[in-house]
């Protein structure tokens, strides 16, 4: 892919769509009031980071199972379960808190072993890491009577797993068969599971509640004080439908391929509010659930559309009908709903059913402060609006997907000839990895647990013949097998661009941005770009203008600066800029993931807030 010079900015939906209009909103500019409501809000960011695991093991017969030195049944005392955590600094895994033991019920010596399912249940005390890989192992351990510490304890079995297995779960668990010590005497005969469930942090409390009069029903704030000083009345709807009985569209396959859009009515014309995904081959089925916000009270008597259409695979898609709604139907429990065809009004289309209707109210905070420059003695005033988010970013991963892309800077201030040029940047030695294959690979599996994207985009820039290409196959060998984006064939595309690109100086990067902007745009998904680049000579106004654009489009952008430059103007993009995060190269995969990444989490949840979406447990 190329870009011209002569191309325009877009202009981004999202942004078009949704504004920052509110409604009674009170201001803090007292220095008391910020101090505690920062205090306030790193504890509770802090408590929704936190979560706790729990496991369960099958019962187990473990006498014929142990060493020769266990002679005595009587010795045997304790069964014991560990947590320990991979450490990458010091390549083992290290224990986290103390063990959790359980007496082993004594029966005569062909009965001994653990009765029933013995649960150990215990608050672990992790932090989650996005930018961590945050490998795990649970210890089964034999312990005697005589052995009081666990490192002279027996091992029994183990298993190890990754925070992000569990997340990736609808259930948050995972059932694992269990891994046997070959100092055993013999395996059991029959496999042997346990059961690790992730507890997420729930919410806050509901401030949303109903106050049902003759009148009708209202929606009122309880305890608003708990929830912040300044308030927005903004509401977002959270439905889960299905629908029954279409006509089958598909006289091949004689089923249907449906899907539905959500709008809201206006007087002019129809805002979209939601676009659901493809339910393949079926007449008859549940979608996810989905939610959109809507602007306070004077939003529920307007109507509400639903359109169920049929996706055809080479045609257009066909309409099969239409419900028509509002918010105060739905509050009153209608739950079935008839479609219908303008078109044939007598023919039977098919019905919706409501399975799930909630409400919930988002908190937008406007902070106004007073900075004084010692410097210059000039007081700036620093105006924040501030989108909070009840919910942890645990609760979306598993079911938002996360799609990555990739920048590389290929100026001639990094050193041209990278072939045979020790010192250059991209200097490519056959046994060790440059720093920009050491970023590529450590930000890409960092990112790979949360995606689940089938194709990943590479630029590049700062080429001589063309500033901005995209790196991809040119020919059929060269595409990964199958459809997965796998870390040989990165870095097969970027080994063959540092050899063939001849570097020049043009350091603007900004298309790039404009580029997965409106990707970001198209796919129901969070964006993430990485651009690694080692200088920062670019038109910061120009950048920072079309960063700004895209804040609201779902999108953040890591940048990984490599080098000894200062990074002035990446340093004032992170300032400036709330989806920018900026960190300096080191020479370790895992460190730098963890730089770059630790705001991600951050980003999500903000623009998660702006667009009122709420998690698919929830």
């Amino acid at each position: 892919m190329e870009y011209s010079n002569a191309e325009s900015f877009p202009t981004f939906k999202r942004q078009v769509e949704h504004d920052d209009r509110m409604t009674n909103v009170k201001l803090i500019n007292d220095p008391e009031q910020l101090r505690l409501r920062k205090e306030r809000d790193l504890k509770e960011a802090d408590r929704l980071l936190h979560f706790k695991l729990q496991f369960s093991i099958t019962p187990i017969k473990i006498w014929k199972l142990l060493p020769e030195k266990y002679t005595d049944p009587e010795e045997l005392g304790y069964a014991s379960i560990l947590f320990q955590e991979f450490d990458f600094k010091k390549n083992e895994y290290v224990n986290v808190g103390t063990s959790t033991e359980a007496r082993v019920m004594i029966k005569g010596k062909k009965n001994i072993k653990l009765h029933g399912d013995i649960k150990f249940q215990k608050a672990v005390g992790l932090v989650f890491e996005m930018g961590a890989a945050q490998q795990m192992r649970v210890v089964l351990l034999a312990k005697s009577n005589e052995e009081e510490d666990d490192e002279s304890a027996t091992n029994i079995a183990h298993y190890d797993f990754r925070i992000s297995d569990l997340l990736n779960t609808e259930a948050r668990a995972i059932r694992k068969e269990l891994i046997f010590s070959k100092t055993l005497k013999r395996r059991p005969k029959h496999n042997k599971y346990i059961t690790i469930r992730l507890d997420t942090p729930a919410p806050k409390p509901h401030c949303l509640a109903r106050d049902t009069s003759y009148e009708g029903t209202h929606i009122v704030l309880r305890d608003m004080n708990k929830f912040g000083e300044v308030e927005a009345k903004q509401l977002s709807v959270t439905m889960k439908i299905m629908v029954r009985d279409l006509p089958i569209m598909n006289r091949l396959t004689k089923n249907t391929n449906s899907y539905f859009q959500v709008f809201k009515d206006g007087v002019k014309f129809k805002q979209k509010l939601y676009q659901s995904e493809i339910l393949s081959d079926k007449i008859s089925g549940n979608f996810n659930t989905f939610s959109f916000g809507i602007e306070g009270e004077r939003s529920l008597d307007k109507p509400m559309l639903i359109e169920v259409w049929h996706r055809n695979t080479l045609m257009k898609s066909e309409f099969i009908g239409i419900m028509r709604t509002d918010l105060y139907d739905l509050r009153s429990g209608k739950v079935d709903f008839q479609l219908v065809n303008p078109d044939v009004p007598t023919e039977y289309r098919g019905t919706v059913k409501v399975l799930k209707y909630e409400e919930r109210i988002w908190i937008t905070e406007k902070v106004i402060q007073k900075c004084l420059n010692k410097k210059t003695g000039v007081i700036k005033t620093v105006e924040n609006v501030i989108y909070k988010n009840d919910f942890s970013i645990m609760n979306y991963l598993g079911h938002y997907p996360v799609c990555m892309s990739f920048a590389v800077d290929f100026t001639a201030s990094n050193g041209v000839k990278p072939v045979s040029n020790a010192n250059s940047f991209h200097y490519l030695s056959g046994d060790q990895l440059n720093p920009y294959q050491k970023s590529l690979i450590g930000l890409r599996n960092s990112l790979k647990p949360w995606s689940n994207q089938t194709e990943m985009k590479m630029y590049g820039f700062g080429g001589v013949k063309n500033s901005i290409f995209e790196m991809k196959a040119s020919k059929l060998y060269d595409k990964p097998v199958g459809h997965t984006v796998t870390q040989a064939h990165m870095l097969k595309m970027y080994k063959k661009f540092a050899k063939s690109v001849d570097m020049g100086f043009d350091n603007e990067f900004v298309r790039i941005i404009t580029d997965v902007a409106k990707i970001s745009e198209r796919v129901l998904s969070y964006h993430v770009l990485v651009v690694i680049l080692d200088g920062d000579k670019f038109d910061y106004k120009r950048t920072c203008d079309v960063i700004k654009r895209t804040q609201r489009c779902g999108m953040s952008i890591l940048f990984v600066g490599i080098g000894g430059e200062p990074f002035k103007n990446l340093l004032r993009l992170q300032q400036d800029c709330r989806n920018v995060t900026f960190t300096r190269y080191v020479d370790n995969e895992q460190q730098v993931s963890r730089n770059a990444m630790y705001k991600l989490p951050v980003h999500m949840l903000e623009f998660f807030a702006i667009h009122k979406i709420v998690p698919e447990n929830y």
